[in-house]
C-alpha cells in the first residue's frame, strides 16, 4: 500500500474506531456487532465490534481499485 493510501486507510480506521456502528457501516445478516464498511474509499472491510473490551477486529480487508 502506498504511503498516501495507507494514510487514507489509517484515517478511516481511526474514524471507525471512534464510531464503530456509524461511518456508513452496516450490520451483516442482522448481527449488530458484525459489520461491513468502506474505509477511506480505498478498502472494504468486514469487522467485529467487542463493546465490552472496546475492540474492533478486522476479519477481512479487500483493497479497492
Amino acid at each position: 500500500m502506498t504511503a498516501e493510501r495507507r494514510k487514507l486507510f489509517e484515517n478511516g480506521m481511526t474514524a471507525l474506531a471512534l464510531n464503530p456502528y456509524g461511518c456508513g457501516s452496516s450490520a451483516v445478516r442482522g448481527d449488530h456487532d458484525r459489520r461491513d464498511a468502506t474505509v477511506g474509499n480505498i478498502a472494504f472491510i468486514t469487522y467485529l465490534v467487542s463493546p465490552s473490551v472496546v475492540t474492533v477486529s478486522v476479519v477481512k480487508l479487500v483493497p479497492l481499485p
